[in-house]
């Protein structure tokens, strides 16, 4: 493959305290149903490192990574790469339509 692509990867960290007390205060407020506030739809399953490095060694097509999130980046993410590309939901996401958890 000749052209370079990027890609997008939306992520959270759904065990950070400040977010899950957000995301519960706004849902119970704007939808207090409580299948959809389940916690285990933002459950990790400790697999993004191995998707960065999948990235790294089989996909030399793939330019800049964007690894869109809450505010929160996992701790072995090397944020000094760069080709990745951190971005807040704040730097896109008109501040009327936040929060948002999907």
């Amino acid at each position: 493959m000749n052209d370079k692509i990027d890609v997008v990867i939306p992520w959270v960290d759904g065990s950070d305290p400040e977010w899950l007390k957000e995301k519960n205060e706004w849902y119970m407020r704007l939808n207090p149903d409580k299948e959809s506030n389940s916690n285990n739809r933002y459950q990790s399953w400790d697999n993004l490192k191995y998707w960065f490095r999948a990235i790294e060694k089989f996909f030399p097509w793939i330019n800049n990574v964007f690894f869109v999130t809450w505010g929160h980046v996992p701790g072995f993410l090397n944020k000094n790469c760069e080709r990745l590309k951190i971005v807040n939901h704040k730097d896109f996401i008109p501040e009327r339509y936040l929060p948002t958890f999907n």
